[in-house]
């Protein structure tokens, strides 16, 4: 039972006061015309204050058990130690709420001079309240941890949700980075300078234009997929990146073949690469570099992005596309990743992303608490 899907303790104590509440007049009601049947009749007053003491001393013992059932919930390696504790603690429950009702039916007999009050015998009495309070319990607890579980449900499915829209603003960002008037412009420029000159490059450059926005299209229904098919459009990206920039622009990506396999948000390296390129302005001679990596370290993937460019300058703000990164990550790994960007001593910017290693082979992985279908294939 997650904690943070339980109800708070002021919408329970609402729920139980509204349930007890009705609970006493609907019980008072039927032993009055129980007892009026029986030929037995005795004043209303009489089975209200029976009721209205045991309802109102066990409303009194719920922050108690809602804390303690809070506190330890009967999940994980000891939960059948737990389960027997919570048991024992029914049971106390039980005598403590049966003991207090009944000193307050005492003392309110004798306080307002309503004659003597007789429980009949004692003994099988609280044998009778043990089992209803037990039930109560367990009743209580079975309450708390459906409440939990349509709770965390509601919340996947508003997940998911905001899982697939951002998906599919990401497809669209990275579209729209593809065809962009100054992107289209700059490489059907290049492609015109060439074309007289070298008809199969003109070619080739149209063929991985093409080939880049169909693997986009290919690839946005999936949340996660193979690293290996993600360096595939980062690629043709490139390509076309090298067709415009020539010997100014060196790559480098060293994908082990585990690595390769490891299941990623899709559409995560074109952008940081993109950004790199983008803030890593070539002029004459100079040689815009970048290294992409990745390295599987125990049950973790690690992904690396270098360049020689500038770095973050003081008044560094993430854009769209970091942004979209950064809030895709917390939706797919919740916690369990990590994002660091920093300059180089050197010079340039490294920016690594720690992600949960899980092979493609598997063909699903964990996103924040749930199972996503994976690309597992190598289209």
């Amino acid at each position: 039972m997650n904690q943070d899907n339980l109800p708070s303790l002021g919408l329970v104590m609402k729920a139980m006061a509204a349930l007890l509440g009705f609970s006493t007049f609907y019980k008072a009601f039927q032993t009055y015309f129980i007892r009026r049947a029986e030929n037995d009749p005795v004043a209303f007053l009489h089975p209200f204050i029976w009721e209205a003491t045991g309802h109102f001393a066990t409303l009194l013992l719920i922050p108690l058990i809602y804390l303690f059932i809070r506190r330890y919930p009967i999940t994980g390696p000891k939960r059948w130690l737990l389960a027997l504790l919570h048991l024992a603690v029914s049971m106390a429950f039980s005598i403590i709420d049966t003991t207090a009702f009944y000193e307050a039916r005492l003392w309110i007999y004798d306080y307002f001079d309503l004659g003597s009050y007789s429980y009949g015998n004692v003994y099988y009495r609280y044998l009778y309240e043990f089992q209803v309070f037990v039930v109560l319990y367990w009743l209580f607890y079975g309450a708390l941890h459906l409440y939990a579980y349509v709770n965390e449900n509601r919340k996947r499915q508003i997940r998911t949700a905001q899982l697939e829209a951002e998906l599919n603003q990401a497809r669209l960002d990275v579209l729209k980075t593809q065809i962009n008037p100054h992107f289209l412009f700059n490489t059907l420029n290049t492609i015109s300078s060439v074309m007289y000159e070298n008809v199969s490059a003109a070619d080739r450059m149209i063929s991985l234009l093409s080939q880049m926005l169909r693997r986009t299209l290919d690839r946005a229904q999936h949340q996660v997929v193979p690293l290996r098919d993600d360096v595939e459009i980062l690629e043709l990206y490139l390509e076309i990146m090298r067709a415009r920039f020539g010997d100014r622009l060196s790559t480098c990506i060293e994908i082990p073949e585990n690595a390769g396999r490891a299941l990623v948000p899709s559409f995560l390296l074109q952008p940081l690469v993109e950004n790199s390129i983008k803030f890593n302005p070539v002029a004459g001679e100079r040689v815009a570099e970048i290294v992409v990596r990745a390295e599987v370290k125990g049950n973790w993937l690690e992904l690396v992005i270098e360049d020689n460019g500038p770095g973050l300058g003081p008044r560094f703000r993430p854009g769209t596309g970091l942004r979209n990164i950064q809030s895709r990550l917390d939706h797919i790994y919740g916690k369990e990743y990590r994002m660091e960007m920093r300059n180089k001593p050197e010079g340039g910017l490294n920016v690594t992303i720690r992600v949960p290693y899980t092979p493609a082979d598997q063909e699903s992985v964990t996103v924040n608490g749930e199972l996503a279908e994976a690309e597992a294939h190598h289209a």
